[in-house]
C-alpha cells in the first residue's frame, strides 16, 4: 500500500515545488512539500519553503506534523491531474500551518545565513571543530550551508547531517530525522536540541556496540 502512497507523494511535491503550476510568490513562506507517516499512516509531516532574491538562497523548515485523517484520506483520494483540486488541497494543508511561527523560523534562519556569510564569499566554506566526547583526533566538518559529518581520527566519515532538514545518517546510507517534537510526539523541542551533542552521544554507542563485536569475533 505504502509503494503506492509514496509514489503518489512523489508527483504531488513536483507540482508542490513548481512555482509557475501553483503562481506563487516564492519571496514569501509556502508550504514545499509533504510526508506521510510509513508506519502509523495517521500523520501528515509539513515542510515549508521561501526564496531570499538578496542572497539567491532556499530555506526551509517543518511547518507542523498533523494527525489528521481527514487530511490523509482527502490526499489518498485527491485526483493529482485536476489542477484545481491540487490547488485546493494545497490550500487545505495551508489552512492546518501556524504561519506566524514558521515565517519566524524562516526569517530567522535567513539572517542566521547572512550572518555567516558576511565577509566570506565562499557559501561552502569549512570548519573544523573538535568533537567534545570522542576524544582527541574526532573532528566536526561543518559547511555554512548547514551540512557536514563527524570524522574519525582514521579519516573515516560518520554521521553525515542537514540542519536545514533536520536529518542525519547515524549509519549506514539512510537519513533519519533528529528526535524533535516536528516529526515525533514525545520528541524534544527544537530550541532545546543540542545536534552534536546527541549525534556525539550516538557515536559512542556505535562504538561501544563495534567494540563488542570484536570481542565477540575473536572469541569464535
Amino acid at each position: 500500500m505504502f509503494i503506492n502512497l509514496n509514489k503518489k507523494l512523489d508527483e504531488f511535491n513536483k507540482l508542490c515545488k513548481d512555482r509557475e503550476y501553483r503562481d506563487i510568490d516564492i519571496t514569501k513562506p509556502y508550504v514545499e512539500t509533504i510526508d506521510i507517516s510509513n508506519v502509523t499512516y495517521d500523520r501528515m509531516l509539513v515542510w515549508c519553503e521561501l526564496y531570499s532574491p538578496e542572497i539567491d538562497e532556499y530555506f526551509s523548515c517543518a511547518g507542523g506534523v498533523f494527525i489528521n485523517k481527514d487530511l490523509i484520506d482527502k490526499f489518498k483520494r485527491l485526483d493529482l491531474k485536476n489542477q484545481k483540486s491540487v490547488l485546493d488541497y494545497i490550500s487545505y494543508i495551508e489552512s492546518k500551518v501556524d504561519w506566524k511561527k514558521v515565517s519566524k523560523e524562516l526569517y530567522d534562519n535567513v539572517e542566521k545565513f547572512k550572518e555567516c556569510i558576511v565577509g566570506n564569499v565562499e557559501d561552502d566554506k569549512e570548519y573544523i571543530v573538535p568533537a567534545t566526547k570522542l576524544g582527541q583526533g574526532w573532528n566536526w566538518h561543518k559547511y555554512s550551508d548547514g551540512s557536514g559529518h563527524l570524522e574519525s581520527p582514521d579519516g573515516k566519515k560518520y554521521m553525515k547531517y542537514d540542519l536545514d532538514t533536520y536529518e542525519y545518517i547515524p549509519e549506514g546510507d539512510r537519513w533519519t530525522y533528529f528526535p524533535l517534537k516536528y516529526f515525533f510526539e514525545d520528541g524534544v523541542e527544537p530550541s532545546e536540541f543540542k545536534p552534536f551533542e546527541y549525534m556525539e552521544d550516538e557515536m559512542l554507542q556505535i562504538l561501544e556496540r563495534n567494540k563488542k563485536r570484536e570481542e565477540v569475533n575473536l572469541q569464535v
